[in-house]
């Protein structure tokens, strides 16, 4: 057998491995698609922090059936156990509304898309700190920038569009999936991917055609794609076929959590309940010390970590990247950035 022959036996033999290596990771693919890291008791009693002289009252709001809800909830409010500003915070969940709506908090903290709703009918008046996962679930109401601001769990999409340059600089397209019920901010990520000289196809879904058909044609548009979290499109049951797709095509995924890297993405950026915590504790110091307002409508986890799948790096034949270098750049850039409007 001469060695050209020998060689693509060997690459098919790899291929194969990694194929049953990818669907074993698939099977093992779980509900942690969305969450971060840990995992905390789903009926989490009520807490608060601070004594009877506190000086600023603060309202938790969120589902006590959502462990990661709950998990955001404890971790800020273990953020100010020991502070300095007579801080005095109060767990209440959605199902208790109608028990404490009468109160006047000065900040009230709404984390998920129903405690978010809660808050905006019986809160009006009430200045808010509103958690959402992605600017496709939840948009700022209109003439409340001025005393609400909007914290999203997804990374930003200038931070998830220069990653993918500093992961291969010969990418020179990428598509997204959107769907009509949980529309991606075309204007924003089209505004980042022209800064950053790459083009961005864009693949609107239905419920009554295939995923498979939108794969394809992303695939086909582009170089990657890029997820952005989405339940209808990027789920425990589309996601074996999704990643599979992008397997034959030799194009990967851009995942947005370390579960879907570990099924199978060849890479991500994402931030864990606390570093989503912790960017929520920023913006209510800032809020304090503005004089209760916050400097801006809608802000993105301040922290977050590089994921990546090396088995898929070798598997599509690209480089490895130094992660800890990538990390570092995407931060001195958003600080550079952030200085400079300073």
């Amino acid at each position: 057998m001469n060695r050209k022959e020998q060689g693509v036996r060997n690459q098919n033999r790899l291929d194969c491995r990694f194929v049953i290596a990818l669907w074993l990771a698939i099977l093992c693919f779980s509900q942690t698609l969305y969450a971060g890291t840990g995992t905390t008791d789903n009926n989490p009693s009520s807490t608060s922090s601070g004594d009877n002289h506190a000086h600023h009252y603060i309202t938790l709001l969120y589902s006590a059936n959502s462990t990661l809800y709950a998990e955001i909830a404890q971790n800020i409010t273990r953020s100010f156990a020991h502070n300095d500003k007579n801080i005095a915070i109060t767990d209440i969940s959605t199902s208790d509304i109608n028990n404490v709506k009468n109160s006047k908090p000065e900040l009230l903290i709404a984390i998920g898309l129903d405690s978010i709703e809660s808050a905006n009918s019986n809160f009006y008046d009430t200045s808010k700190l509103l958690i959402a996962s992605n600017p496709g679930e939840y948009r700022p109401v209109n003439g409340t920038e001025d005393k609400n601001t909007v914290l999203y769990m997804s990374q930003p999409y200038c931070r998830q569009i220069h990653f993918i340059k500093l992961l291969n600089r010969q990418w020179h397209a990428f598509s997204y999936l959107s769907s009509q019920n949980n529309p991606v901010d075309d204007d924003s990520l089209q505004q980042c991917a022209g800064k950053l000289r790459i083009a961005a196809y864009k693949v609107v879904t239905s419920d009554d055609v295939q995923l498979t058909h939108y794969i394809k044609d992303a695939l086909s548009h582009s170089d990657l794609i890029l997820a952005l979290p989405d339940k209808a499109i990027y789920n425990s049951k589309s996601v074996k076929n999704i990643l599979l797709t992008s397997y034959r095509d030799r194009k990967p995924i851009i995942g947005f959590s370390r579960s879907f890297v570990n099924a199978g993405a060849l890479a991500a950026i994402h931030s864990d309940t606390e570093q989503i915590a912790h960017s929520a504790s920023v913006l209510v110091n800032q809020f304090l010390e503005m004089g209760d307002q916050f400097s801006k409508p809608v802000n993105y986890p301040r922290t977050f970590d590089v994921s990546i799948n090396r088995q898929v790096f070798r598997a599509l034949d690209l480089s490895i990247p130094d992660i800890a270098k990538i990390k570092r750049i995407l931060e001195k850039s958003e600080s550079e950035k952030t200085g400079s409007r300073q």
